[in-house]
């Protein structure tokens, strides 16, 4: 399993499919920020999520999906595992010292806490 950095012009098209392929709406390219990743298993890409900057200490983890056919349910979940926790990182990197995620999901919120957050609700903070 190996990350790639999300380029528009190289995946946008291809996210886009597996939302179709989910009967979702599609998110509009000009939603995604730079700071986004496309997981790779053995069946190619697999899954994207990004991280949402804010010009306070809140970053936002959105847009998670993986397309449809992946191998097992333990791929699907180390993939989401994966991206969470590459972005997780990149947060705190990054400074961030809250970091909000829309599920409620162990695959965010367990690399967080390995990387020093601190579970508040659905929000995961970062005492500095």
């Amino acid at each position: 399993m190996r990350l790639e950095k999300y380029e528009e012009s190289k995946h946008y098209d291809l996210i886009r499919s597996w939302y179709i392929d989910r009967d979702m709406k599609p998110i509009d390219k000009k939603f995604y920020p730079e700071d986004g990743v496309i997981c790779h298993t053995l069946g190619g890409a697999s899954g994207a999520m990004f991280l949402l900057r804010t010009n306070t200490p809140l970053a936002i983890l959105e847009y998670a999906i993986l397309r449809r056919g992946i191998e097992s349910k333990e791929i699907r979940m180390d993939c989401m595992h994966t991206m969470g926790k590459h972005l997780v990182g990149l947060a705190k990197k990054l400074g961030f010292t809250f970091i909000f995620a829309t599920p409620e999901s162990s695959t965010i919120i367990s690399p967080a806490l390995r990387l020093g957050f601190k579970q508040l609700g659905r929000t995961i903070s970062l005492e500095v």
